[in-house]
């Protein structure tokens, strides 16, 4: 079994003012702009989010410009690791396996699963969200997790914290997860 080291990417900064619209000078009046709220991001399935799903090509994605951070794995050279861009950046974290996902892992409470199922909810929440189609397991690191299977040999794995709540949600082929 390969274990993922989640990768967490925090961004912070400020921008430089934008010159080619510095805003009103002087004393005139501005009108009210409306706020924008950025769009809602898509829920997560057993097959991944977005442009991040099972069978997606590494260098399709990153053509696109929908990768960052992309690593090759030493001990496992059939193995690649990257971060999600856009509005996904520091929350989903994608394996390739031969150049192509096998799995994504979502580490933030921002993306929750078409049931609504989510980080930093207890691992008791999930499986009443799930009912018997979450089955308890052994993460493979010394804690407990809940697999849900879906359609087409994907499923989710949701990987337990110490205090009982879901620290990350692995999303691909049901036997890699």
């Amino acid at each position: 079994m390969v274990l993922l080291g989640i990768l967490c990417v925090v961004l912070t900064g400020c921008g430089p003012p934008d010159q080619a619209n510095p805003g009103p000078s002087g004393g005139g009046v501005s009108s009210p702009t409306t706020p924008t709220t950025p769009a809602p991001l898509e829920r997560l399935t057993g097959r991944g989010i977005g442009p991040y799903v099972v069978g997606a090509d590494l260098d399709a994605l990153t053509s696109a410009g929908s990768l960052t951070n992309v690593t090759s794995s030493d001990g496992c050279p059939d193995f690649t690791t990257a971060d999600a861009t856009g509005p996904y950046f520091g929350t989903v974290t994608i394996v390739f396996f031969q150049k192509k996902i096998s799995w994504i892992s979502v580490s933030s409470a921002m993306v929750s699963t078409v049931d609504e199922a989510m980080v930093d909810q207890t691992l008791a929440a999930v499986k009443g969200i799930y009912g018997t189609k979450a089955n308890l397991l052994d993460d493979g690191q010394g804690g407990q997790a809940l697999g849900v299977r879906e359609g087409a040999g994907t499923g989710l794995l949701f990987r337990g914290a110490a205090d009982a709540t879901v620290a990350s949600i692995d999303a691909g082929t049901y036997d890699t997860l």
